[in-house]
């Protein structure tokens, strides 16, 4: 048995499994996070959908349930039980393949919560318990509901109606919950910040997006209001290019990677609460720096300079650090550790200058429930932040230092203003940006 918490043993047991000819799953809760790794199994072993049977709940999930429903149908035959509580996934094939316990297929389950399961292996085991295992789907499927066409439209007319409901209440929740955050400026302290954003670059619907019951969503509707959102960035990003190009700052050489993403996937950790532009190394730089110690990685995991919208603001920052294999967090801990080149002054020095902007080094985690941590430049004693940072931000965390602006800010009004100003604090903030980042030394 094994106690585990925020741990892929589980993910990678079941996508790693080859020769799997049949699979039968219960699970009282589903996301998409658990509907990817299926679809990943089903693809790698050619399975047909007679071959998957899932038993779930008729709640399985509080989010966008239609479109989470009509993937299950797709790919396999979908009972739902009422009150089913158990978590059992049973792979057979060459090598059969058995986990029970307390994880439901979700990232909470999967990744986040602190879960106690079993996972056998041994043939001889599972033949020892095999006919309870029969018994136990056979009586899942006398007790279930088989989902066709009909149950999955029923579901579609509850999301939709659940969405307005929670549309209406929305403002007033937000404003409750800004109203509780104490020594923390509110950036949406009221509906009406929103009312008045017609003339704005960036509208009401724009902000609406990141509600938290739409971020999970994946439908056409979700979409296509993102992709509105994506080519307003790019028209900004457009702007900016050649003069960020100009202080060593690059988009992605991939276009369809120079915003993040506008569907809820892995990388995102399957929610959409906030889309941007990241600018950062050149293609060419990322191909000097990369070598057989840091693995050939990506354009997204070395430190970027940003601008971004979510639900209650607008960004622009440094994001410093993915939450694995962030290169620049690992170059920045090795060199305060040993202090090279004096790299802590300088740090120091850097941050001092920063003074009165309000601004924040936060570190945040999407695997654990836990308040983000925060070292303020304004109120922190600066020359302890050298110390913060090695304490906190470490493998698991996201770290950020950014600019925040209020919605009706004057300076959204336009692209053009929204350019400038983003010119603006990338220049302020690009000094730091040099300290904090791996550079081949010419």
């Amino acid at each position: 048995m094994k106690l585990l918490y925020g741990n892929k043993l589980i993910e990678n047991q079941l996508k790693e499994k080859v020769g799997v000819t049949k699979i039968q799953i219960a699970t009282a809760y589903i996301s998409q996070y658990g509907i990817d790794i299926l679809k990943e199994i089903i693809q790698k072993n050619n399975l047909s959908k007679n071959d998957v049977t899932i038993y779930t709940r008729y709640d399985f999930t509080d989010k966008d349930t239609h479109r989470i429903l009509k993937q299950l149908a797709e790919i396999g035959n979908i009972y739902l039980i009422e009150n089913l509580h158990a978590k059992a996934f049973y792979l057979q094939g060459k090598e059969d393949l058995l986990i029970y316990g307390s994880a439901n297929l979700t990232y909470g389950g999967l990744m986040k919560n602190m879960e106690f399961y079993n996972i056998e292996e041994d043939r001889e085991n599972i033949t020892k318990c095999e006919s309870s295992i029969r018994l136990f789907f056979e009586r899942c499927k006398e007790k279930g509901k088989n989902v066709d066409e009909a149950i999955i439209e029923k579901y579609k007319e509850y999301n939709e109606a659940r969405i307005e409901e929670m549309r209406k209440v929305s403002y007033k929740r937000l404003t409750n919950m800004m109203n509780t955050i104490k020594g923390k400026e509110s950036y949406v302290e009221t509906s009406e910040i929103y009312d008045k954003l017609n003339e704005f670059y960036f509208n009401k619907e724009d902000y609406e997006i990141f509600e938290e019951y739409h971020e999970d969503e994946d439908g056409i509707e979700i979409t296509e209001s993102r992709k509105n959102i994506k080519n307003k960035l790019l028209a900004i990003n457009s702007i900016i290019k050649s003069d960020c190009e100009n202080i060593g700052l690059y988009n992605h050489w991939n276009d369809e990677n120079i915003t993040s993403s506008i569907s809820p996937n892995m990388y995102n950790h399957y929610k959409v609460n906030w889309l941007g532009v990241r600018f950062g190394r050149s293609k060419k730089e990322i191909d000097e720096l990369n070598n057989d110690e840091v693995k050939n990685f990506s354009f997204h995991k070395y430190a970027c300079m940003q601008f971004s919208i979510s639900l209650r603001c607008f960004e622009i920052g440094i994001y410093h650090a993915v939450a694995s294999d962030a290169v620049d967090r690992k170059f920045l801990r090795q060199e305060l550790e040993n202090n090279t080149n004096q790299i802590r002054s300088k740090i120091v020095e850097e941050l001092k200058k920063l003074k009165g902007n309000n601004l924040e080094w936060t570190i945040w985690s999407p695997y654990k429930e836990q308040s983000d941590i925060i070292f303020s430049l304004d109120k922190d004693d600066i020359e302890r932040f050298p110390e913060f940072y090695l304490k906190n931000d470490n493998d698991g965390s996201h770290s950020s230092i950014m600019f925040r602006f209020s919605p009706n800010d004057e300076r959204m009004k336009t692209k053009e203003s929204i350019s400038d100003l983003i010119m603006e604090k990338f220049k302020v903030l690009l000094p730091l940006y040099n300290t904090v980042i791996w550079k081949i030394l010419k």
